[in-house]
């Protein structure tokens, strides 16, 4: 709901892989170190960004917090004081100690109006991961980039077509 009335791009960790999140119509990958190539360069390009509940790690930001999304203001929601007080003495962010739901009922409550422009979030349809794995599942043998995700979906994919649903099997 939230991601639908703010009208943006959505990108997660690797802590919310495979979550109702990444149904949405609006979710671009994952980013970090075994992210999505499509999701950081997004990331990377962002004039905004709200973190609501993401951790931080180096396999997700890198070492110097100061080079991730340098040109974003970034505003970030955790019930953790002590992550917010680390995050903000390694980049000038604005911050809200909260739990997640609780922030997100509060947003979903407002009177304000807030919406990003819906052609520029059109225009991210080309980090989406499912353009990704439609053009990667064509390649045969290529040296082009298939990030590691595409590469389990399409496993996974095949597993499926190969093997009815309750087959034990085992991957050595």
């Amino acid at each position: 709901s939230l991601i639908d009335r703010l009208n943006i791009p959505l990108v997660t960790t690797w802590g919310a892989a495979f979550g109702s999140a990444e149904m949405h119509s609006h979710w671009r990958g994952r980013i970090g170190v075994s992210g999505m190539r499509g999701a950081n360069k997004l990331i990377m390009r962002s004039d905004l960004i709200l973190s609501i509940g993401a951790r931080w790690g180096q396999s997700t930001v890198g070492t110097d917090l100061s080079q991730f999304a340098p040109q974003a203001k970034i505003y970030a929601v955790d019930v953790d004081r002590e992550e917010i007080n680390l995050l903000k003495s390694r980049r000038d962010l604005r911050a809200v100690v909260a739990s997640s739901s609780s922030f997100v009922e509060t947003l979903l409550g407002s009177k304000a109006n807030f919406s990003a422009n819906s052609d520029w979030v059109t225009s991210t349809l080309v980090y989406s991961p499912y353009v990704s794995t439609e053009y990667s599942s064509n390649i045969k043998h290529s040296s082009e980039f298939m990030d590691t995700y595409s590469a389990l979906s399409l496993i996974q994919d095949q597993i499926n077509l190969n093997w009815p649903p309750g087959t034990n099997y085992v991957i050595d």
